[in-house]
């Protein structure tokens, strides 16, 4: 699993679940999921995991994931 945030001009937090570190190693993500920004009109910082629990069928499906990150509040450090 690997949790960034995008620098593309979108800036929001973006999910890639990887079979395995050799699959990380080659770009080869099983599912990929953003995540709308919602906190800032900027960008919502740098992701860090807080708990994982992959379900049955991969990352969209019946997976619980709690992410804890900083943002920009009126495009002002926290």
């Amino acid at each position: 699993m690997l949790a960034y945030e995008r620098s593309d001009g979108l800036n929001n937090i973006r999910l890639r679940y990887y079979n395995d570190l050799q699959s990380f190693k080659n770009k080869n993500f099983l599912s990929e999921v953003d995540i709308p920004r919602t906190l800032s009109a900027t960008a919502e910082g740098t992701p860090s995991f807080e708990s994982v629990q992959i379900g049955k069928g991969g990352l969209e499906k019946n997976s619980t994931i709690v992410i804890r990150f900083h943002f920009y509040e009126k495009g002002i450090h926290d």
